[in-house]
């Protein structure tokens, strides 16, 4: 199968399998939008002094409805010295806040990170063996989905927090399945265990602290599954109420919980390698195996169908993004035909066996260089099918919007600066002691985590040319303007030998970088593929 470099989106999670599901399953509701409103779990002391934790909750709340933010758990003494919390803007931004005595950090997503409405599951996991944000010391995973967080610094323990967990805080939300492990829990073993009760086959219950499924309450306390710390709620604040979450009583076969497809929208630049045009994101509970053995595609409202050279449907694995790893599932390179596309296993396409989580698959576009400037693509994927026989639809086979075909054959200001808009970036400068580099357009720095298009200037001279009239006055220079993809550098190897380059170009010394001093420092690498050279000389 073909291996290619690649970048996705990824969609939001639904709900379709159906299975032994829990009958009347209830949840903790909030009902207060102002003020303190809370469970109070008590003094859970594994969370103190701890090199590890893991806290799961499946969370339902609207933002919409929120007056400003709201908390999603937090355990906090009120000097805020010593604290584990997070906090969840009306914006969709989050805080994760961890402070051990006077040295408190906290990371942040950028704004929309947090879905706007509907039942999430939500996992922070703690590994103290670790330092950074980017190395995973602190991760956010919403739906299985790793967060991207700014870069933080924390301590290999918590405080010592003399304070109760308590879950909410001003909010309107809804809560079920709240777990607290004494373990960094892998992604695997969330994604796998989410959707289902905790029991005895789970392979970590002997690190689970607390265990909260809302089932059995007692007035106004919460039973601890594990028995230890019992919860209270106000019945002027919340309520014990019945839910549409899906939870299961046990682990059985592999199932499918939501398929959902999403379309990328803007710009098809004709010279692209691989234009990522529609996202199937599908997600499964349970165990055993399942592949998914085919899928219809249509690309009803593309304006020329002659316009697309070749068709392939990538699978990106869990992490919604496609590397050199990934594969193409068609045998061959497809072709448009009359714009309805059929893919079975043993015919035209390999069967992909599927995660427990989240699975990606990426159908890729072409173009022809001669692809008609301002075209539309569209397309919608609008059958699947699995090796257990069955067949769905997914919940949104025709997403909304379209991408428009660009022809770029000049790197020219025009085609930057719209370049620039499709990627909603910055204009940043940098110096280099042999050159100067401004870029035409830029990516978010601190945001990017996926491979981006940039726009370079190189510039070298900079003498003025003085003469007897005003006019005459000109400057002499010689410089690049090119284009390539930009990506972060995470192998610590790489880093450390970029960093020693770049220093010996500076400063002509050669100098040693140890493992910590790279990952206190974000590279960046530039491939470009286009140059356009200009020269007045003296």
């Amino acid at each position: 199968m073909k291996k290619n470099l690649f970048l996705c989106l990824f969609a939001l999670l639904g709900f379709l399998s159906a299975a032994a599901q829990t009958t009347g399953n209830k949840g903790f509701k909030l009902n207060v939008n102002s003020g303190d409103a809370y469970l109070d779990c008590g003094d859970i002391t594994q969370l103190n002094k701890a090199g590890a934790y893991t806290i799961e909750s499946w969370v339902n709340i609207t933002l919409d409805d929120l007056d400003d933010r709201f908390i999603i758990f937090k355990k906090e003494q009120p000097d805020e010295r010593n604290r584990i919390k997070v906090q969840v803007e009306k914006s969709g931004q989050i805080y994760v806040m961890q402070a051990n005595g006077a040295d408190g950090a906290y990371a942040q997503t950028s704004a929309g990170c947090y879905p706007k409405s509907g039942w999430h599951h939500i996992a922070l996991v703690y590994d103290g063996t670790k330092t950074s944000t980017d190395e995973g010391v602190i991760i956010l995973y919403i739906d299985g989905i790793r967060q991207a967080f700014s870069n933080a610094f924390f301590k290999p323990t918590t405080g010592d927090i003399d304070a109760s967990f308590v879950l909410g805080g001003a909010s309107l939300a809804c809560y079920d399945e709240v777990r607290i492990w004494n373990k960094a829990l892998d992604l695997e073993t969330i994604s796998k265990w989410k959707s289902y009760k905790v029991l005895d086959s789970h392979p970590e219950k002997a690190n689970l602290v607390a265990y909260y499924d809302f089932q059995n309450v007692s007035e106004t306390t919460v039973p601890d599954l594990q028995g230890a710390y019992p919860a209270t709620f106000k019945t002027t604040e919340a309520e014990i109420k019945d839910i549409d979450l899906k939870i299961f009583e046990e682990v059985g076969e592999m199932t499918i919980e939501s398929a959902m497809v999403s379309q990328t929208t803007g710009n098809a630049y004709a010279k692209e390698e691989n234009i990522e045009l529609l996202t199937l994101k599908i997600n499964t509970v349970g165990a055993g195996e399942l592949s998914l053995s085919g899928l219809d595609i249509s690309l009803d409202g593309t304006t020329k169908l002659t316009d697309i050279a070749s068709i392939n449907v990538y699978y990106a694995g869990d992490k919604a993004q496609i590397t050199d790893e990934s594969f193409t599932m068609n045998y061959q390179a497809l072709r448009p035909g009359n714009g309805k596309l059929e893919l079975r296993d043993e015919v035209n396409a390999g069967k992909q066996a599927l995660l427990v989580g989240n699975n990606f698959f990426i159908v890729a576009i072409r173009l022809k260089p001669t692809a008609t400037d301002g075209g539309k693509l569209d397309g919608q994927i609008t059958k699947l099918y699995f090796s257990n026989g069955n067949s769905i639809t997914p919940e949104n086979p025709n997403p909304n919007g379209d991408m428009t075909i660009r022809q770029i054959n000049e790197l020219d200001e025009a085609a930057y600066t719209q370049k620039c808009k499709d990627y909603n970036n910055k204009i940043v400068f940098g110096w280099f002691p042999w050159f100067s580099v401004t870029t035409i357009d830029k990516v978010d720095w601190k945001g990017l985590t996926h491979v981006a298009p940039i726009g370079f200037e190189i510039d070298n001279g900079g003498d003025m040319g003085r003469a007897e009239k005003a006019c005459d006055y000109t400057e002499y220079y010689h410089s690049i303007i090119g284009s390539g993809p930009v990506s972060v550098v995470k192998d610590r190897e790489e880093k450390k030998k970029i960093l020693t380059i770049f220093m010996e170009c500076q400063d002509k010394k050669h100098f040693e970088f140890t493992d910590r001093m790279a990952a206190h420092v974000a590279v960046y690498k530039i491939e470009a593929d286009e140059f356009a050279c200009k020269e007045h000389s003296m």
